[in-house]
């Protein structure tokens, strides 16, 4: 860092936002940002520098990169829209789900997937309850970019800033398609399986009763 430093100001006599690394008092490394220049005062040349602490950012920055990577490799999707619900960023597992890819859905609204499943009461309820500040949660059916439909569970909450205004929605969306499929054929299977059942306790007692004749 000094070393640039002092490059910096031979070739131009000033540096600004020099991003360097500082040993603490506590023994831990910090992470300043360094400006200076030299002026010539009389016959002599003084060096100027001002370092600006910039820890807490590069480690907010460094959470942010963490979270945005776990959140890239998660198998549900995840949407975030700005306050007026058109999309900013969506996830590879969103895009599976819906076969739209990632620059065709920045800057739409949600409702490109709409199936017509749902009437406007339905949006206009969801609507109302996350801009109130709340979280809302339940099943919506939408529609892949190829035309089929699918099921999902959603949870879409509301992102505050300091002052208590919403910047943002996230929401976190699972399809469960193939699981209420499944859960349907099962019950078929067992109403089947009760039908079969029932129909064989009947051809029992019926037997019974002809045995004597």
């Amino acid at each position: 860092d000094r070393d640039r430093l002092v490059s910096g100001l031979k070739k131009d006599g000033v540096v600004e936002n020099l991003q360097a690394e500082f040993l603490g008092k506590e023994g831990h490394i910090r992470f300043g940002l360094m400006s200076a220049r030299i002026l010539k005062i009389g016959s002599e040349n003084i060096i100027l520098s001002t370092t600006r602490d910039i820890t807490e950012r590069k480690q907010m920055e460094a959470d942010r990169e963490r979270h945005l990577a776990a959140i890239e490799q998660v198998a549900e999707g995840v949407v975030i829209t700005n306050p007026d619900g058109n999309i900013e960023y969506v996830n590879p597992a969103f895009e599976k789900i819906t076969g739209f890819s990632k620059q065709e859905l920045i800057g739409r609204n949600p409702r490109i997937l709409k199936s017509g499943e749902h009437d406007e009461l339905f949006y206009r309820q969801l609507w109302e309850t996350i801009t109130s500040g709340n979280t809302w949660n339940g099943r919506l059916t939408n529609k892949k970019k190829g035309g089929s439909f699918y099921t999902e569970e959603a949870t879409i909450s509301p992102v505050f800033d300091n002052f208590g205004k919403i910047i943002n929605f996230v929401a976190v969306k699972r399809d469960v398609t193939d699981e209420i499929r499944m859960k349907r054929i099962l019950q078929q299977s067992q109403k089947m399986e009760s039908i079969g059942t029932l129909a064989g306790g009947i051809a029992h007692d019926f037997n019974n009763i002809l045995f004597p004749i």
